[in-house]
């Protein structure tokens, strides 16, 4: 019995390394290179993701992370040109740098197994603050999915979804074109 255990303790290690070593040779020298000069712009747009409170503080710091991931993401694929830097609790923003402040208030399965996600938005610039309103989305759990990182795209699913309409907003404010940034528009 300890020897069936410890050969399946090797297989799954073997299984896991070989994993790792194919993923880390998916990375392209272009993606580097684009990654790289990103971080080289200077910060255009800052996020600070306030979620709600609960018992379990590791928990939110993830959700905070995670989600602040996803609505960098979300703005890049949406026309956001520039650099985006999430703020972590604790941390001061910067000053001079437009601050968009997300108050996450729902990110969860509800009882018929939808993911929802509600949050509201403010932008906070040198020329003025402005409520960007209330934003919502879902998407359907993938409950056949066995693992809970491949149902974690269901999370980014919802998120997405809410945040479809964050870059307009964004836009129609006007205040983040008064930013001299690397010759954007938003």
């Amino acid at each position: 019995m300890k020897m069936k255990h410890l050969l399946s303790s090797l297989l799954l290690g073997s299984t896991l390394a070989t994993g790792a070593v194919f993923l880390s040779g998916c990375t392209t020298p272009e993606t580097e290179a684009a990654r790289a000069a990103i971080r080289a712009q200077p910060v255009r747009l800052q996020v600070v993701v306030i979620v709600p409170a609960s018992m379990n503080m590791i928990r939110d710091d993830d959700a905070a992370e995670a989600f602040g991931d996803t609505v960098r993401s979300s703005l890049h694929e949406n026309g956001f040109k520039g650099r985006i830097r999430l703020i972590d609790d604790g941390q001061n923003p910067a000053a001079g740098i437009p601050v968009l402040e997300i108050n996450l208030t729902e990110w969860r399965v509800d009882p018929l197994g939808n993911v929802t996600c509600t949050f509201g938005a403010t932008l906070r610039t040198p020329q003025g603050t402005k409520g960007l309103g209330l934003f919502t989305g879902g998407s359907l759990m993938t409950w056949l999915r066995r693992d809970w990182i491949a149902r974690s795209d269901s999370f980014k699913d919802a998120a997405h979804d809410a945040l479809s309409n964050l870059a307009d907003k964004i836009q129609q404010t006007g205040l983040l074109s008064k930013v001299p940034p690397s010759g954007s528009t938003i």
